[in-house]
């Protein structure tokens, strides 16, 4: 059985959890999103076909 101290504990661990990984999600979506402009529409807006490698 779980004490109050273990309790605190997982609860102290979600309150920054949560925010943490949530952090990291958007930081990723961001990324994606950023990665798909410089790749995609940067290129097709200045007129060319596919990215210069």
């Amino acid at each position: 059985m779980a004490t109050l101290g273990h309790l605190k504990a997982l609860v102290l661990c979600a309150l920054i959890g949560i925010p943490v990984s949530l952090a990291a999600f958007w930081f990723l979506v961001g990324l994606h999103e950023l990665e798909h402009v410089l790749w995609a529409d940067l290129p097709h807006g200045l007129g060319w076909d596919v990215a210069p490698w």
